[in-house]
């Protein structure tokens, strides 16, 4: 069977993106830029990631919350090591991501199990 081409009179309308959605397509359209030009000019191409030690994070008073501060790390893009590294450093904290949400899960689950219950064993209905 032929695949049906999309009629161009039906286009899909465009989405309303907010400014913080327009701000991070402008950084990565910036950072795929330079990861083009970079490797058209026979150079490594690189991402510079906020620096996750206790010497970049400072207190704001002001907000009362930790901020981290302006230190960046330098990966390269085409360096196996650090890509391997990269990886599963991000694979290991999305697992720990996932198991914290498995476990907030259960969690809620007991909650609503042993609210629907009164202390006689008896069902109340919520």
């Amino acid at each position: 069977m032929a695949k049906k081409r999309p009629n161009p009179t039906t286009r899909k309308p465009k989405v309303k993106l907010s400014p913080r959605d327009r701000k991070t397509m402008t950084r990565l359209t910036g950072l795929a830029d330079r990861v083009v030009t970079a490797a058209n000019g026979r150079r490594d191409p690189y991402v510079d990631i906020p620096s996750r030690t206790l010497s970049n994070i400072r207190y704001s008073p002001r907000k009362r919350i930790l901020e981290m501060g302006s230190n960046k790390n330098r990966r390269q893009l085409f360096d196996l090591s650090q890509a391997k590294a990269y990886a599963y450093y991000a694979r290991r904290q999305r697992l720990q991501a996932v198991a914290r949400s498995r476990q907030n899960h259960e969690l809620a689950r007991f909650v609503l199990h042993a609210e629907a219950h009164d202390r006689r064993g008896q069902r109340k209905y919520l």
